[in-house]
C-alpha cells in the first residue's frame, strides 16, 4: 500500500501544523511506502525510507502523483488554497483522498474539499464530536489518535491507519471494478498459472482472442482497480507473470514481478490438508481467491492416482466438496478435465448448492 501525504508548509516548531502531521505520516512507514509533499518550509531529519519532494505548483503535484500512483493521497490541512486544490485535482483524477483536521479552525469556505473526501480523520474523538462543520461535511469520520498527543496510542497508530486505508479501498473495489476487470483477472491468473505446461498442452493456458481483446480494452483506472485488488488478496506476482506472458499494456500501472515458486509434489494426504482448509475457511470465490489458485497449482502439477484419492476424499468427508470446488476451478481457471482429481460419473448423486 503506497501513501502520498501532501503537507502544505513545514514548519518543525508548530505543534499543531507540520510537526504533527510529519508523525502521523511517519507511522505509516511500518506498512506502507511513505512519500511526504509539501510547498514551503524544512522538512528536517526524515526516517529511513521516507521520500520527501518539494513542489511549487499544480503542474509539478499532478507530476508527483501520477509517479507515484499512490493508493491513498492524505492531505494534512493547514488550509491554504494550496491544500483544496490538492484534494480537488486528485479526487477529480479517481485518487482516494483522505484529510486530516489537525484541530484547526474550520471555515464555511472549507465545506466543499472536506466533502470531495473519502474520509476525514480527526485526532480525538473530542474533536470529531465538537466539530459540527466538520459532520456536516462529511459524515465519514475516523479517529487516529496524533502520537505526539497521547503516547498510550503510539503502538498502534500504524495498525489503525492501515484498517482505515483498507476499509477505503475495499469500499472503492466494491463500488468501481467491473465484470471486464474481473474477467481480465482470472485469464492473467490462468496463463500464469499454466505457463509452464504449455509445451506439453499447447492449448492449456492460452487465452482466446475475446479475451486478449478484453484485456487491451481495459481502462488505466480499470488496471489500477486491478493492482488495487491483486495487494489486497496478494497475488500480484502471479498476476504480473500473466501479463509478462502475454506482453500486454498496462497503461502505466506497474505489476512487479517476484520470483516463482519451484512446484514441489504433493501427496494425497497433503491434497486433502488443503481441501480441508479450504473447507473450513471457503467464503465464496472472491473471498478465496488465494486458497483456490494453490489448490490449482497443486492438482495442475501433480498426478494423483484417481482410485485413492477418491477413497481418501470419501473416507473423510470431502468428496462433495472436492467436486464442487473442481467445477469453480474449471468455470473461473479453465482446469482441464484431465487434471481433476475426482470425476463424478454420477452428477446426481452429489448435488451441491453454490
Amino acid at each position: 500500500m503506497r501513501t502520498l501525504h501532501y503537507i502544505d508548509r513545514l514548519e518543525p516548531t508548530r505543534l499543531f501544523s507540520a510537526t504533527a502531521a510529519v508523525e502521523r505520516a511517519t507511522t505509516d512507514s511500518e506498512f506502507a511506502d511513505v512519500v511526504i509533499a509539501y510547498r514551503s518550509g524544512e522538512p528536517g531529519e526524515m526516517p529511513q525510507g521516507v521520500k520527501v519532494c518539494k513542489v511549487k505548483s499544480r503542474r509539478e503535484w499532478l507530476t508527483l502523483l501520477y509517479d507515484e500512483m499512490p493508493d491513498i493521497v492524505h492531505v494534512h490541512c493547514q488550509w491554504s488554497g494550496t491544500s483544496s486544490s490538492v484534494i480537488k485535482s486528485s479526487q477529480r483524477r479517481g485518487f482516494r483522498v483522505v484529510v486530516s483536521v489537525n484541530n484547526e479552525p474550520h471555515a464555511i469556505r472549507r465545506f466543499l474539499p472536506l466533502r470531495r473526501c473519502e474520509r476525514v480523520i480527526t485526532g480525538s474523538e473530542e474533536e470529531k464530536k465538537g466539530n459540527l462543520l466538520m459532520r456536516l461535511a462529511n459524515k465519514r469520520v475516523s479517529v487516529l489518535p496524533h502520537t505526539l498527543l497521547n503516547k498510550e496510542a503510539e503502538e498502534g497508530a500504524a495498525d489503525a491507519a492501515q484498517q482505515v486505508w483498507q476499509k477505503i479501498i475495499d469500499k472503492h473495489l466494491e463500488r468501481n471494478i467491473t465484470v471486464s476487470t474481473w474477467q481480465a483477472l482470472f485469464t492473467l491468473l490462468r496463463t500464469a498459472m499454466c505457463k509452464d505446461s504449455q509445451g506439453l498442452r499447447p492449448n492449456s493456458g492460452i487465452p482466446t482472442q475475446e479475451e486478449v481483446k478484453n484485456l487491451q480494452l481495459l481502462s488505466d483506472t480499470d488496471w489500477r482497480n486491478l493492482k488495487l485488488y491483486s495487494d489486497k488478496r496478494g497475488i500480484t506476482d502471479i498476476v504480473a507473470e500473466g501479463i509478462y506472458a502475454l506482453s500486454i499494456d498496462t497503461k502505466g500501472t506497474e505489476f512487479p514481478r517476484g520470483e516463482q515458486d519451484k512446484a514441489e509434489p504433493k501427496t494425497t494426504d497433503e491434497l486433502c490438508q488443503m481441501l480441508q482448509r479450504l473447507k473450513k475457511e471457503y467464503k465464496g470465490v472472491e473471498g478465496s481467491l488465494p486458497l483456490l489458485i494453490q489448490l490449482f497449482k497443486t492438482v495442475r502439477d501433480n498426478d494423483f492416482d484417481e482410485k485413492a484419492t477418491e477413497d481418501e476424499l470419501r473416507a473423510k468427508g470431502l468428496k462433495k466438496f472436492t467436486l464442487k470446488i473442481q467445477d469453480i476451478l474449471q468455470e473461473h481457471f479453465g482446469l482441464e478435465e484431465g487434471f481433476l482429481p475426482v470425476k463424478n460419473n454420477n452428477k446426481g448423486e452429489y448435488e451441491y448448492d453454490y
